[in-house]
């Protein structure tokens, strides 16, 4: 027996191999024919969880299943079997690639319940049930993934606009201390600094101060 966690360690499958998927568990399990199985329960999770149609992702590799509805697809061989895995490990590993640029994390990751969209007039709008899953490369880069991280973008856009109403055209270098107003455990606070750059940054103390105070 052995343990297969990507599509480097596959090879042809035997019964009692243990598939791993992530945090999902199969083993290779044999009746009438081969499949995958949970050790409590027969599921198609990894299916849903790569968001794919079981039937037509078997059909497209061209291999014939048993009349047998397990959840987990059941073939006639071995090597069925295996070329399934092999094709659902490559695309689990191409869906939980981290994207190297904004189109990859389009095309990977589909609009979802629970996002919500800065709108017109600041409004914050949840992904409607009408909408589609279909992320647009261009017109939904102000979609964010909670009401509370959209409120805080705004609270953001807005506190940038009042620091540079504060600060003018100053901009912080390394040959001059400034202040920034940065988290602690205690709430805000204010700290010198002269080689890291912080969004809320100032030229003095008392301006940072100020700036707290009021806002």
């Amino acid at each position: 027996m052995k343990t297969i966690k990507n599509s480097k360690d596959i090879a042809t499958l035997e019964v009692g191999d243990a598939v791993i998927f992530g945090d999902l568990k199969y083993k290779v399990h044999h009746e009438d024919g081969y499949f995958l199985s949970t050790l409590d329960v027969r599921n198609d999770k990894i299916f849903t969880n790569l968001n794919i149609s079981k039937k037509d992702f078997v059909k497209n590799l061209g291999i014939n299943t048993l009349p047998i509805n397990w959840d987990f697809p059941e073939v006639c061989s071995l090597e069925a079997l295996t070329a399934i895995v092999s094709a659902l490990f490559k695309e689990y590993e191409k869906q939980n690639e981290l994207p190297k640029t904004w189109e990859e994390f389009c095309e990977r990751n589909p609009l979802k319940k629970g996002e919500y969209l800065i709108c017109s007039f600041s409004d914050i709008s949840e992904v409607g049930c009408n909408r589609g899953t279909y992320r647009d490369v261009v017109e939904d880069r102000n979609y964010i993934t909670s009401k509370q991280e959209a409120k805080a973008f705004i609270a953001l856009m807005q506190l940038r606009q009042l620091r540079k109403c504060y600060v003018g055209d100053w901009k912080p270098n390394d040959k001059q201390q400034y202040y920034g107003i940065v988290p602690n455990i205690n709430g805000l606070d204010i700290i010198p600094y002269n080689l890291t750059n912080r969004s809320m940054s100032f030229p003095t103390r008392e301006l940072a101060k100020k700036f707290l105070t009021n806002f």
